[in-house]
């Protein structure tokens, strides 16, 4: 492959790498805003204890969110390989960090799994508490 070709597939895969961290962040920033509020207004709002089952929605949102950013870590991954690859083919001096990408598909997947799960078994006892209030 001549190098003109080679740069431009680097051009090209250095602004999916752009693409997918800016989809990851933006992600999270929604997951965590409609999550954060659906739970603010739960709480708030809670007439009776069935109030409390809402929070399956936010839990599952955060599950269903974090277990697709830890399972795309190996197309993350695959992405780095090739943009590092064509970095060495090219003999760049300077390279798109992609560890950023591997690093916060791997962070934010864990903290929104584990938010998941805390939102998943904090429903029990939110429910007695407002069982326990409208008594």
């Amino acid at each position: 492959m001549e190098n003109s070709s080679l740069f431009q597939e680097f051009g090209v895969l250095t602004e999916l790498y752009k693409f997918y961290l800016d989809i990851v962040l933006k992600s999270v920033t929604f997951v965590l805003g409609v999550a954060g509020a659906v739970i603010a207004y739960l709480l708030k709002e809670a007439k009776t204890h069935l109030s409390a089952y809402g929070l399956f929605v936010p839990s599952i949102l955060c599950l269903g969110m974090g277990g697709g950013f830890l399972l795309s870590l190996k197309k993350a991954k695959e992405l780095s390989v090739a943009i590092d690859n064509l970095h060495y083919k090219l003999d760049l001096v300077l390279k798109p960090h992609t560890e950023v990408l591997e690093s916060s598909l791997f962070w934010f997947g864990i903290l929104l799994m584990a938010l998941g799960f805390i939102i998943l078994i904090s429903i029990v006892p939110i429910t007695r508490y407002l069982k326990k209030l409208n008594e």
